[in-house]
């Protein structure tokens, strides 16, 4: 179960340092060919997550949410959704009893992140 989870989190940390080097000057945050490829990288990220650590029949703990809470921070409301539907998509497909849950942790997650501080 440990080794699951500590998977996961090697796995999160790697492709958030490889979504940070994106960011090289001021100009590149605002940049739409770059907020593209981000997308893909932190979509891409939450669908790599795969060494789940199982909880119970369908339930399953993993960090999916926190590449999408980071892309719904940085590049918007947009993006956020559009990365947060994908990722949805995908926890539909695996199915089980924690399906309900995931869906609202990912939507939760960026709701939380769009509310004004």
């Amino acid at each position: 179960m440990f080794d699951g989870l500590l998977i996961n989190f090697a796995l999160l940390i790697a492709s958030m340092c490889v979504v940070s080097l994106t960011y090289n000057r001021v100009e590149d945050i605002e940049s739409p060919s770059l907020r593209v490829w981000r997308w893909y990288l932190c979509v891409g990220t939450s669908l790599l997550l795969g060494h789940t650590v199982p909880i119970g029949h369908g339930v399953l703990f993993d960090f999916r949410a926190v590449p999408i809470a980071l892309i719904s921070r940085r590049g918007g409301t947009f993006w956020g959704l559009l990365a947060a539907a994908c990722v949805i998509a995908y926890r539909l497909y695996l199915g089980g009893e924690g399906v309900l849950v995931a869906v609202l942790n990912v939507l939760l997650c960026c709701w939380w992140l769009w509310w004004p501080a």
